[in-house]
């Protein structure tokens, strides 16, 4: 009986979490808005944007040729220009509103986290302006290291508004055909742009999501291993016998074998 409270007591002391939230277990699958857990993300990316989207460009485009402001041929155009351009607002926009939302000045910042953050702002600009306005060339792909470099260091809060500067940029080069867009039709611009918007937004969003559970599970594990030092401090000292290695008996008690009186034989 005394083993079986002191463990209930040792899981109550060691949990990481409250035991109000480990008794609902609904409430932890629930969507977060900070989106910080990989369900979250992946939540946003296949139910709200891919899947959410599906149905407001469907009845869009249907009520649009069912009014005779589209032609029958031109649904499927329609629809998928509709779908893709609110699932780029989803993917893209949503997670920026949603850092504004939970957005506070940061008090205690070091100077050096300063000066980051404002060299990723920096770096951000002007690697996209080059990869969106160099001329006859293909570099979009410049911008993924940025994008990781914020998710790392900054998660969902720098993640978030560095795709969207990004995004916003690539939109600018294909209204304006320059860069990796010059000499394109609109079709082919804006599958090119769709892509480079999509690929942006899920590369962020997710090893954001990614770093951010690491985080929280390397905190929690650290303050579980000091929870069990802070318990083994206020044990009891053991006794001697229970001490392992067992110390060795100091050398004048035991006399070594040589000497040991032998009996004799006589005796």
């Amino acid at each position: 009986m005394r083993n079986r409270g002191s463990t209930r007591s040792c899981d109550a002391t060691t949990s990481p979490r409250p035991a109000r939230q480990r008794a609902t277990p609904p409430r932890r699958a629930r969507f977060r808005l900070e989106l910080d857990r990989l369900r979250d993300v992946l939540a946003l990316v296949f139910l709200g944007a891919l899947a959410g989207m599906l149905i407001s460009s469907t009845i869009g485009s249907g009520a649009l040729v069912v009014s005779g402001a589209l032609e029958p041929g031109d649904f499927w155009s329609t629809w998928s220009v509709w779908w893709t351009g609110d699932a780029m607002g989803i993917l893209v926009v949503a997670p920026f509103l949603l850092v504004l939302r939970g957005a506070r000045w940061p008090l205690r910042t070091r100077p050096g986290r300063w000066a980051e953050g404002v060299a990723l702002a920096g770096a951000t600009l002007f690697v996209t302006s080059l990869a969106t306005r160099t001329p006859h060339s293909t570099l979009l792909f410049l911008v993924f290291p940025v994008l990781i470099w914020a998710a790392f260091r900054f998660q969902l809060a720098g993640a978030a508004p560095c795709a969207l500067v990004v995004s916003t940029t690539g939109i600018v080069a294909a209204a304006s055909g320059i860069g990796p867009f010059a000499g394109q039709d609109l079709f082919a611009s804006m599958v090119t742009l769709q892509a480079f918007n999509g690929t942006t937004a899920l590369t962020a969003l997710l090893l954001a999501a990614v770093i951010t559970e690491r985080n929280r599970t390397h905190e929690e594990i650290k303050q579980v291993c000091a929870r069990f030092a802070d318990m083994v401090a206020e044990m009891e000292p053991r006794p001697e016998s229970y001490e392992f290695p067992p110390r060795r008996p100091p050398s004048s008690a035991v006399p070594p074998p040589s000497a040991r009186r032998r009996p004799s034989p006589g005796r």
